[in-house]
């Protein structure tokens, strides 16, 4: 599923992750991203997430978001890497754009995700 997201003063043309199968496959093999296009994974509920970029060829940036829809943190991740990214703090989503996107659509820690735009968006566990 694609929608349109709003996010701080950017939008992006998101593919929904809210099943383990597609969370767990997240953006693996991927390697043309532009900078309007991302994913968001969904979960049921806000607990410290961990990401990481096994087989994912391109580099990119994270945002973590708690359930209301607020970036709690953004950080960058590197191409095939192992590595866990941890949230600092419980949340709800995990947003993942091309390594940048974020600095330069002008996104930043504490804008708001369009929790509108995920209606009838639910995540399974």
């Amino acid at each position: 599923m694609v929608r349109t997201l709003q996010v701080g003063p950017a939008s992006f043309r998101t593919e929904i992750a809210a099943t383990p199968e597609a969370r767990q496959r997240g953006l693996m093999g991927r390697a043309d991203l532009s900078d309007d296009m991302a994913m968001l994974f969904v979960y049921p509920d806000e607990q410290i997430r961990m990401f990481w970029m096994k087989d994912t060829p391109t580099a990119l940036s994270i945002a973590y978001i708690d359930r209301r829809g607020v970036i709690r943190q953004i950080l960058p991740m590197q191409p095939y890497s192992l590595e866990l990214v941890p949230s600092q703090t419980p949340v709800m989503y995990g947003l993942e754009v091309k390594q940048g996107a974020f600095e330069r659509l002008g996104v930043r820690v504490g804008d708001q995700l369009d929790l509108e735009s995920l209606h009838g968006v639910t995540a399974s566990h």
